[in-house]
């Protein structure tokens, strides 16, 4: 069950923001911790890149790493679909 909404405010990079959810603390803690990891990296590399642009270049990652979940779960759904019938 879902708890009330209520305001939070997260670090991400150098901002802070004020967000409404309902996300657990332990659920936003690890999301805003996942970001600010991949923010990181992204902007440890030798050019020093604008904020935006290290935004932007972690939402394409997290975008991929998604898209990519997405496929293999596709694929996981097909294998079990196949594993039924041929039990049948």
């Amino acid at each position: 069950m879902s708890e009330e909404i209520r305001r939070v405010t997260v670090s991400v990079g150098q901002e802070k923001y004020v967000l409404k959810t309902d996300m657990s603390d332990e659920r936003l803690a690890r999301l805003t911790g996942m970001v600010n990891q991949r923010l990181e990296r992204v902007s440890a590399g030798k050019v020093r890149l604008p904020a935006s642009r290290a935004a932007v270049l972690v939402a394409l990652q997290l975008a991929d790493d998604y898209m990519k979940l997405e496929e293999d779960h596709q694929l996981l759904l097909q294998l079990v679909a196949e594993t039924r019938d041929t039990a049948r």
